[in-house]
């Protein structure tokens, strides 16, 4: 489907759990994503619940996919009281991947999410934004760009406007 989209000239966007490293493999969309919701395997499974024994393991196959796109961005939510630790875990996971961007954002208390998490558990921009900063220190990326209502920050690596500008 990605590729029939391509010849018409659109433009694909696929956001992933990462459990089917086959398919990161196999698959060439314009940008792809793939979630991270935890630093390391123990907050990972409690977090997630998969349903996969091996969960950890597909997870980290997909990272290393991800570093053979033309285009691939992890995008970490942070969950207060959860998973807003462990800057330099979430730095070792960005280096594996070697993504273009890094898009770190808040938890937020809509449909389903409602009842996993409480609304108390949504970081505020300026939290995100001081994590962020330390994720950056550790993976050797910059912030170059945030959006205080959704609650975002992104990160990039190396000469951003350069960088940014062979991107797209």
């Amino acid at each position: 489907m990605i590729e029939e989209l391509h010849k018409s000239g659109k433009t694909t966007f696929v956001v992933s759990n990462g459990m089917n490293p086959d398919v990161i493999k196999k698959i060439n969309p314009t940008q792809l994503y793939i979630s991270v919701s935890a630093p390391n395997k123990e907050l990972f499974e409690k977090i997630n619940q998969p349903q996969l024994k091996d969960a950890w393991t597909r997870f980290n196959k997909s990272l290393e996919h991800l570093k053979e796109k033309k285009r691939g961005t992890l995008r970490i939510t942070l969950i207060r009281g959860w998973n807003m630790i462990e800057p330099e875990n979430y730095a070792k996971l960005i280096k594996k991947a070697n993504p273009k961007f890094v898009e770190i954002k808040a938890f937020m208390s809509v449909g389903f999410a409602r009842q996993r998490f409480a609304y108390e558990d949504m970081p505020l921009h300026r939290e995100i934004k001081e994590f962020a900063e330390k994720i950056a220190k550790f993976a050797g990326m910059k912030i170059i760009d945030e959006h205080p209502i959704s609650r975002v920050v992104l990160l990039m690596t190396g000469d951003e406007k350069t960088r940014f500008l062979n991107c797209l």
